[in-house]
């Protein structure tokens, strides 16, 4: 079917650039912010909406496609951002916890978000306004995550060790 033809060559096409750009790696407190406004921006792009919505729309008689967006989802968008929280908590500069979890809460915030501001709107989001929104969600997240730097040097000794 050509539907199904043009939806798989859109996924492809969404998901073949990373949503975080350049800036995985390095600290938390400073990547994370950058991260998730590259995500941020990601979201809003045309073809990504536009994906979105067609694959809403039509998941009911296409859950085929539906299915294979979700993985994409989870296989360029979460999961990289899951092993970067994973990657943190080994350093020591996040507290133990279910990364995994953490990064669907996080996607989840972020895109939200912005896709609704977007979709239900017509005026769109500017710059500042896709930054305040990653920058808020890196703040609530290391608000309750981040370990303080008394600790955190004990917690990298004992990674490094064990």
């Amino acid at each position: 079917m050509l539907f199904r033809e043009v939806v798989r060559a859109a996924i492809s096409n969404v998901f073949s650039r990373s949503p975080y750009g350049e800036h995985r790696g390095g600290d938390a407190d400073t990547r994370l912010p950058k991260m998730l406004k590259a995500m941020a921006s990601w979201a809003a792009d045309t073809p990504c909406l536009s994906l979105l919505r067609t694959v809403t729309a039509e998941a009911p008689r296409f859950p085929e496609e539906a299915a294979m967006y979700d993985r994409e989802v989870h296989a360029h968008v979460i999961s990289p951002l899951a092993a970067m929280i994973d990657h943190w908590i080994e350093r020591g500069q996040i507290e133990a916890h279910d990364g995994s979890r953490s990064a669907k809460q996080l996607v989840a915030m972020v895109t939200d978000q912005v896709r609704q501001e977007i979709m239900f709107t017509t005026s769109g989001l500017t710059a500042a306004q896709l930054s305040a929104i990653a920058e808020g969600a890196a703040q609530l997240f290391l608000s309750a995550h981040a370990v303080s730097h008394t600790n955190a040097s004990a917690i990298r000794e004992k990674c490094e060790a064990g």
